[in-house]
């Protein structure tokens, strides 16, 4: 609040642009009362349409003189909303990234040109985006506890599945890989600003931001890790249906989990 005061001091006529996520937003209601008009005047960027998204497309395409075929645009949108309606930027700028590459790499001369079969042969948006993950996992100073991290949030079935931080936590205890909480909040909040994660939900929950981070994620989950996943998601749906049904686990079930259950750090609640 110092640079405030000073900048309300000065004589002269002061503009400030704040540019934030609206999750964010929230936080700025603390400063209302030093600037009562703080969000007076705030435009709300909204999530971009499918028209938009070509202008995003070819937009920097014309302006580096690079062609593209209209179908290749097409392509492009459909590879990246076949598991969603929306498009993640971040992801687009990441497929349009490995496009320029692989034309520059395969194309002679300085007129590139993305074509569709170009833009087939990059093969599966799951691949494009594992390559993506591993990348920013590799910039990481720790890379095997942040992907010990994120096997937290992966199904066994290969799905993404949400989690909060004490569930996180948990997880990370029955791999024998216990995390300081603080480190663990570090680690969750620099995947959330890299876009893998998205931010938590009103339940304090994190999800991954898309199915395709997911399956590469689960190709990296050991046999006997798969193992304590199918176990801890079996008793958190035997939980639920007592919660609704009050139905109780039979003999051949208590069996089952108690062979793993020294493995496990579960909620109090179970």
């Amino acid at each position: 609040m110092d640079i405030i005061a000073q900048i309300k001091a000065w004589d002269v006529q002061v503009k400030i642009l704040f540019i934030m996520r609206e999750e964010y937003l929230a936080n700025v209601s603390a400063f209302e009362e030093k600037i009562p008009d703080l969000l007076t005047n705030r435009l709300r960027i909204e999530k971009m349409s499918t028209a938009k998204v070509k202008e995003a497309i070819t937009g920097p395409c014309n302006f580096a003189e690079i062609g593209i075929e209209n179908e290749a645009v097409e392509t492009i949108i459909e590879k990246l909303t076949r598991q969603g309606k929306t498009i993640e930027l971040t992801y687009l700028q990441v497929l349009l990234d490995r496009l320029f590459h692989k034309a520059a790499q395969e194309q002679k001369g300085d007129n590139l040109q993305f074509t569709q079969s170009l833009v087939t042969s990059l093969g599966e948006v799951s691949d494009i985006l594992g390559d993506f993950l591993e990348e920013q996992i590799r910039q990481f100073d720790n890379p095997d506890q942040v992907l010990d991290v994120l096997k937290s949030f992966v199904s066994i079935r290969g799905t993404k599945r949400q989690s909060t931080v004490e569930e996180i936590g948990n997880h990370l205890l029955s791999l024998n890989k216990k995390q300081d909480k603080g480190a663990l909040q570090d680690i969750i909040q620099q995947l959330v600003s890299i876009r893998i994660l998205r931010e938590k939900d009103e339940n304090g929950r994190y999800e991954l931001r898309h199915d395709a981070l997911a399956v590469r994620i689960y190709e990296k989950i050991s046999l006997v890790e798969r193992e304590l996943i199918e176990v801890r998601q079996y008793i958190e749906t035997a939980y639920e249906n007592y919660l609704k049904r009050g139905s109780l686990l039979k003999k051949e079930d208590i069996s089952y989990i108690s062979i793993y259950l020294h493995k496990l750090y579960l909620k109090k609640e179970y």
